[in-house]
């Protein structure tokens, strides 16, 4: 009996760390479509006014400075296998 209260205890113990888990994924999910809705809103102005952004050259891309190592890892999460 005390070997099933044992496990009963971790699958609920786990059960709390994949609910925090789940809430985080949720609440980075709802942060990003505000962050799409925003920007695409923002494309939308522009067109409209004729404003819409120009593209940056290579070379411009290319000089605009070292990147972090967080914003490299951030990338790697979505490159896919080979």
């Amino acid at each position: 009996m005390e070997t099933l209260q044992k496990q009963l205890g971790d699958a609920r113990h786990n059960s709390g760390l994949l609910q925090g888990r789940l809430d985080a994924v949720e609440a980075t999910s709802v942060a990003h479509q505000r962050e799409l809705a925003e920007l695409r809103q923002k494309l939308t102005d522009n067109a409209e006014r004729g404003n819409a952004p120009k593209e940056r050259s290579k070379a411009v891309r290319r000089s605009s400075g070292p990147r972090s190592h967080a914003s490299l890892a951030s990338h790697d999460r979505f490159a896919t296998a080979s």
